[in-house]
């Protein structure tokens, strides 16, 4: 800062102060630095919690369920493995674009899962979805 030794106003000095912003950057480069690894570490979740927004397309699509003892049901009313492919196809026939949505128990073997979105697909479905319920925070 200069001073004017006259006895007019006092000269402003127009230079931006650095100094402050490089330390506010040190300390933000730091913090990332040591968070950085930890959020690479891999949370344990409940998959069938998302975030995403429901769909409008799920009340037009057909859902399939599978509860926590492996059984199949359309639209609350059970059916066998072995009639799914069927009652599948006859549901979609009416869709413009065949979608069909699995809602499965957290709870049941994968194996299952992938079972049941084998025999969706060899009816010519590709378009599967897994339905989940809302996070709670």
């Amino acid at each position: 800062m200069q001073f004017n030794q006259s006895d007019d106003e006092l000269v402003e000095n127009h230079d931006i102060n650095v100094t402050p912003f490089i330390d506010v950057m040190l300390v933000l480069l730091i913090i990332f630095m040591v968070v950085a690894p930890l959020a690479t570490v891999s949370v344990p979740i409940e998959l069938p919690a998302s975030n995403v927004e429901n769909d409008s397309a799920v009340s037009e699509a057909v859902i399939v369920t599978i509860d926590s003892q492996g059984d199949y049901f359309i639209d609350q009313e059970p059916v066998a493995l072995t009639k799914l492919p069927s009652v599948i196809t006859t549901l979609v026939a009416k869709q413009e674009q065949p979608l069909v949505y699995i809602q499965a128990d957290k709870h049941i073997d994968y194996q299952q899962l992938m079972q049941l979105m084998n025999v969706i697909r060899s009816q010519g479905i590709s378009n599967i979805g897994l339905v989940a319920v809302p996070e709670t925070e």
